[in-house]
C-alpha cells in the first residue's frame, strides 16, 4: 500500500502551528509552568511573536 507524504505547504502549516502552540499556550516547567509568552508579559519582557509563514 502506498501512502502519500505530506506536502511541502502542509509541513509548514504543521511547523507553524507547533512553534506558536510551544511559545504562545505549552506551559514550561522552567517558567513556573507558564508559557514563553505568559512568562514574558509577566516579566515586563518583549511579546513572543506569533510565526507566520
Amino acid at each position: 500500500m502506498h501512502t502519500q507524504r505530506p506536502t511541502l505547504g502542509q509541513f509548514l502549516r504543521a511547523a507553524e502551528a507547533w512553534v506558536n502552540f510551544y511559545n504562545q499556550e505549552r506551559p514550561h516547567e522552567g517558567l513556573s509552568n507558564l508559557s514563553p509568552l505568559q512568562y514574558a508579559q509577566q516579566h515586563h519582557l518583549q511579546d513572543i511573536p506569533y510565526l507566520t509563514l
